[in-house]
């Protein structure tokens, strides 16, 4: 001061650091924020992908009549829609085991008999496919 008195800085205090203080607390604050919509944009993510795909690859249950071919083949029709198995397939025998890649020993060759099945649309191919056989 011109007069030779303590300077108005001095006798309020400030020196400056409380100021600085505050801005970093601003930003912590501000990190902590952006972190947490971050996570929640992430969680929406997998949580909207999850009921995308289950919605998308349902696996629908169906009974029919299967007619069993030569060569591991048969065709299924249940509902009035046909649906073919060629080759191994999971099936669940009649103890309720899952036996994988093999033909089912509920549909013997040349015969017609009375199925449970899964089946799922594919819709790149546009058509059902069976995904699974219970005798």
């Amino acid at each position: 001061m011109p007069n030779g008195g303590p300077s108005p800085l001095f006798v309020s205090g400030y020196t400056g650091r409380a100021r600085l203080g505050r801005r970093r607390e601003h930003r912590h604050v501000g990190r902590v924020l952006l972190i947490l919509l971050i996570l929640v944009v992430i969680a929406a993510a997998i949580a909207a992908a999850y009921f995308l795909a289950a919605r998308r690859y349902r696996v629908n249950t169906a009974t029919g009549q299967a007619t069993v071919g030569r060569r591991d083949t048969a065709t299924l029709v249940a509902a009035q829609h046909t649906y073919a198995l060629d080759g191994g397939v999971t099936w669940i025998n009649s103890s309720g085991a899952t036996v994988a890649g093999s033909w089912p020993e509920c549909l013997p060759h040349s015969a017609t008999s009375t199925v449970t099945f899964g089946w799922l649309w594919v819709q790149k191919l546009h058509t059902r496919v069976v995904v699974w056989v219970k005798c």
